[in-house]
């Protein structure tokens, strides 16, 4: 028992350590996947600005944009041509649309690196270069040269996630970036959270945990205590625990004048029929043997699985002559079982004896008479009952009269 509860001690602390430490490798995996996932992001958003023919104009003050959109209706046949024209100020308000539904700052960069448009109001002027800027003139070299990635830079105290994407109409670099710290203040909140859940989970898990070893230790406790009192193959009661039983039996049957009937069981042939047909078939009929007699006795009645192929049943409240049709319906039907006609030119069947306690009975004398009717049994060729009678009871009338005696006395 030492060893289990160390064991037990052992796998809970297994148990919680594995589960937190996977529950935290998922957390610090979902926070670094989540960073990248927002520089995807970031350009995946749909622009509510789309161009097919583009021609445009960078003078100090002014841009003109001019798009030519050409519409198709159902099987892509052509409708007509439409011209829009945009200015600096319209562009403007379009990206400002997009950084209040989205939160994200925009840039037009041409490729040479001047800013043509941004939605920055920190001091990012257009026709700004970003050779220039402060944070991105450390990578405005490698961003003009590739045209497309995501980044990362400092600015102004803060840091920024960048992703940067090529414009083949307009033959600009589109800008999207955010703020690091705005960006993942979902994540790390959820971050916390997802700790705080998994912290919770651990403690769930590792409290079942607890419960279900205890529960099985209680269940490992109940089942050796069984096994301490009742025998595995058939459920009856073992030697030990009847001998304690039939002394409670015997007293309550003496004090309360309750007539008591013992039968003993001996399966004929036994070992011949293990050795003939294998141990497998001879656990067989020793489990059907166990199964009709808790079939056939009540509750308050109790059998035994003596030895091997021996059984003791203990009938209370029960006359000899009740106990002999009892044991002659067990010996008919193991004669006529299923397992006997698998058995080809050897029956199984049962030699009984049978006999009723006397109230100058004790255990000793009782077996000993019971055992000698089996013996009988068997010398009788097997498969038959047989009924040894009590001897006459004989009263101890020696205390009675010592009691009379000790009355007449008292009186004189």
């Amino acid at each position: 028992m030492e060893q289990f509860l160390e064991l037990k001690r052992k796998l809970t602390l297994t148990l919680s350590i594995a589960i937190g430490l996977s529950f935290l490798i998922a957390l610090l995996i979902s926070y670094s996947v989540a960073k990248v996932s927002i520089h995807n992001a970031l350009v995946k958003k749909e622009l509510p600005l789309i161009a097919t023919t583009v021609a445009s104009d960078l003078q100090d003050d002014s841009l003109g944009i001019l798009l030519n959109a050409n519409p198709t209706a159902y099987q892509r046949k052509y409708l007509n041509a439409v011209d829009y024209g945009l200015d600096r100020e319209k562009l403007n308000s379009i990206l400002n649309l997009y950084k209040k539904a989205y939160n994200h700052n925009i840039y037009f960069v041409d490729l040479e690196g001047h800013v043509i448009a941004s939605t920055r109001d920190d001091g990012i002027r257009k026709s700004a270069d970003i050779y220039q800027l402060e944070g991105l003139r450390q990578i405005a070299g490698q961003i003009t040269s590739s045209q497309r990635g995501s980044y990362e830079y400092d600015y102004q105290g803060e840091r920024y996630l960048l992703t940067v994407r090529h414009l083949p109409n307009l033959n600009w670099l589109l800008f999207v970036d955010t703020s690091e710290d705005e960006a993942l203040a979902n994540v790390r909140n959820a971050f916390y959270l997802n700790l705080f859940i998994c912290l919770f989970v651990t403690l769930a898990i590792v409290g079942l945990t607890h419960i279900a070893i205890n529960r099985y230790q209680w269940q490992l406790k109940q089942k050796l205590a069984s096994m301490a009192i009742s025998d595995t193959l058939t459920g009856l009661a073992n030697r030990y625990s009847f001998d304690i039983i039939i002394n409670h039996i015997l007293a309550n049957a003496q004090r309360n004048q309750i007539p008591v009937s013992l039968i003993f069981i001996d399966i004929d042939l036994f070992r011949t029929i293990s050795h003939q047909y294998g141990h497998e078939l001879g656990e067989r009929i020793i489990k059907q043997m166990g199964s009709l007699i808790k079939n056939s006795i009540r509750a308050s009645d109790v059998g035994c699985r003596w030895s091997d192929d021996k059984f003791l049943i203990t009938l209370n409240k029960c006359h000899g002559e009740k106990a002999q049709i009892i044991a002659e319906a067990l010996r008919m039907n193991i004669e006529n079982s299923i397992l006997s006609q698998e058995l080809k030119g050897v029956k199984t069947t049962l030699s009984i004896g049978i006999t009723q306690y006397n109230p100058n009975d004790n255990v000793v004398s009782l077996l000993e008479r019971v055992e000698r009717a089996l013996i009988q049994a068997q010398a009788e060729g097997g498969n038959k009952a047989v009924y040894l009678k009590p001897p006459h009871y004989t009263p101890n009338t020696m205390g009675v009269k010592r009691l009379a005696l000790n009355s007449a006395q008292m009186q004189a």
